[in-house]
């Protein structure tokens, strides 16, 4: 193992208990680095740490997403507790007042931000935001609908168990791009489904119309309480749509620097494997390779392009004993990328951070596994008490103490 792309967690790259830092234990020169997907989420949570508005959304979201998840079938059951059914009561006339049903919404995390594009996707498919009639966290809601979706789709292509990786700089460029021309360009919005949809659904008297299932038209005036001094009508919202556009920015500036800095770890990282006396490859070994190497694939298939001749190759030829420098190489721009959806599969679903790499042995754990090995006075050999007591003294940071009977 030469590479491996992890996210930014403290179990994954943290100095001291790292899952790296335990990897280089055994491979000295093992090189990690930052997933983009993940960088790509953070570029997102730290725009929105900036502005106060988007954590007043999250406290809304997250508002919702705990009063209708509270239990709906113990309301149609019947429940024993006044206050508990008081409250579902409340609820049943309004869904009933609304024709909706129980409602599933989503909860947002922190350490998944763009769970956010889900969260408020969710909110106003499940016709949710006629619950609060601020005029600035309806706008909010939309805006940010709009544009995470965009940014969870970009996310997504990154985490495909096969990832081009010459593609990654022009998805993003896309995306900046796609962002310029909706939020910072005349006029603001344009092409963007909920956020258009929002202004067509304010009238004159600043009403929120809606429609229900029955036809029947709903006008929910809208409030202008805020932390800022503006005035109502169109002056409230051009404030509205500054700061959106201010929030474009700093997430257009975030991706640039990460883009800037992870050039810069490029160009150290190509000094660090490719030149110096403990270097990862034979530089000149590898332009001598190159050529050997495309000479032989178009030997073996004369008719076939470079794609279709390595991969008819790979098969049948052994890469790694005539081109060890080359392999070298080429599994590290496969891994510089991206964690791919392989790699997520065998970190998350299987808990083997979790389970295996940052498990510490409580006094609890050490109590049961004495009351074990009594009840079972076989299984004594088998179990290393020093090797047990050393992991707990260590993970624990404790000071052996005495035995008092």
């Amino acid at each position: 193992m030469d590479w491996v792309c992890l996210d930014g967690a403290s179990c994954m790259r943290g100095v001291n208990n790292g899952v790296l830092t335990k990897i280089q234990q055994y491979v000295p020169n093992i090189i990690g680095v930052h997933c983009v997907a993940h960088r790509e989420a953070l570029v997102v949570c730290d725009a929105c740490e900036k502005f106060e508005e988007f954590s007043f959304l999250d406290a809304f979201a997250n508002k919702v997403h705990a009063w209708v998840g509270r239990s709906t079938t113990t309301t149609y059951e019947g429940h024993t507790d006044a206050a508990y059914t008081d409250g579902h009561s409340r609820r049943r006339k309004m869904l009933k007042a609304f024709t909706l049903k129980p409602l599933e919404v989503l909860q947002i995390h922190n350490v998944r931000w763009l769970s956010r594009g889900k969260v408020m996707k969710r909110l106003k498919m499940m016709k949710l935001y006629y619950m609060a009639c601020n005029f600035q966290l309806q706008f909010f809601i939309h805006f940010m609908a709009d544009v995470l979706v965009e940014m969870d789709r970009i996310n997504k292509t990154f985490q495909h168990d096969h990832v081009d990786i010459t593609n990654i700089e022009n998805a993003l460029d896309v995306v900046i791009e796609l962002f310029r021309k909706r939020y910072l360009g005349e006029p603001f919005g344009y092409g963007c489904k909920h956020y258009r949809e929002f202004l067509r659904r304010i009238n004159a008297n600043n009403e929120l119309i809606y429609v229900n299932e029955n036809g029947c038209t709903e006008n929910h005036l809208l409030h202008f309480t805020s932390s800022s001094n503006t005035n109502r009508t169109e002056n409230y919202l051009e404030s509205c749509i500054a700061l959106a556009q201010k929030f474009i920015q700093e997430v257009i500036c975030d991706v640039v620097i990460h883009d800037q800095t992870h050039e810069l770890y490029l160009s150290c990282l190509c000094e660090k494997f490719l030149f110096g006396q403990n270097a990862f490859v034979d530089s000149f070994q590898c332009e001598i390779d190159v050529d050997r190497f495309c000479l032989q694939l178009h030997k073996a298939n004369p008719s076939f392009d470079f794609h279709d001749a390595w991969s008819h190759c790979c098969h049948q030829i052994s890469w790694y004993e005539s081109f060890p420098n080359l392999m070298k190489i080429w599994r590290a721009l496969l891994v510089i990328p991206v964690s791919t959806a392989a790699c997520e599969r065998d970190f998350s679903k299987q808990n083997r951070i979790k389970v295996d790499e940052r498990s510490s042995l409580t006094l609890k754990t050490l109590e049961n596994l004495m009351f074990l090995s009594l009840s079972s006075p076989s299984a004594l050999e088998d179990v290393h008490w020093n090797a047990i007591y050393d992991i707990w003294t260590k993970m624990k940071f404790r000071r052996a103490r005495h035995v008092e009977i």
